[in-house]
């Protein structure tokens, strides 16, 4: 379902150092259950499978005027290293 997906891209990007498995498992804690295969294939459509694209697209994201949390800010310094 579209708001499925819409939750596995917003879970992805708000934390672009995680990996599937966990991303699988903080929607399972919103009672969204999807497999971490199926959350690897939306990320994978949405070009933004891996941890680097994430992170790409969320700087994409903040030079349009969204704001970047510490959190964010932090994991994408350690991925682009």
């Amino acid at each position: 379902p579209p708001a499925v997906v819409v939750k596995g891209i917003e879970a992805a990007l708000n934390n672009p150092i995680w990996r599937c498995c966990t991303l699988a498992e903080d929607l399972k804690h919103q009672n969204i259950l999807i497999s971490s295969p199926t959350v690897q294939k939306i990320l994978i459509r949405e070009r933004i499978g891996s941890r680097r694209e994430r992170a790409t697209r969320v700087l994409e994201l903040a030079e349009r005027g969204h704001e970047l949390t510490l959190q964010q800010s932090l994991q994408i310094k350690r991925i682009m290293r």
